[in-house]
């Protein structure tokens, strides 16, 4: 058990990005935990998501790969599909995977 542990009794029942953060964070983004965007299923206004998704950018220090990254992370349902439609070269370019899934969406 390590010491975060045996401080707080109930870290087993905490995300891991809750318990570890350092294990959780962006290279430009050293010495504060790493804010991960929530998934996107494709139901919700896609807008407003990436309204919120470009701020926690901005707050990680994300560059353009680890923008697209995280984006084609936190996609699923019918959202994902639309991932897998792209050729790989585009699922890691930022600026092509958001209008892709902005047209579609």
């Amino acid at each position: 058990m390590n010491t975060r542990e045996q401080t707080n009794p109930f870290s087993k029942f905490l995300p891991i990005e809750t318990k570890y953060p350092e294990k959780c964070e962006a290279p430009g983004n050293r010495g504060r935990p790493n804010v991960l965007p929530p998934p996107f299923d494709g139901t919700g206004n896609w807008d407003d998501y990436m309204v919120q998704f470009e701020l926690i950018a901005e707050l990680n220090a994300w560059d353009q790969v680890q923008k697209a990254l995280y984006l084609a992370a936190s996609l699923k349902g019918q959202a994902r599909a639309i991932l897998s439609d792209l050729d790989s070269t585009h699922r890691r370019d930022y600026s092509q995977l958001s209008a892709a899934l902005s047209k579609q969406i």
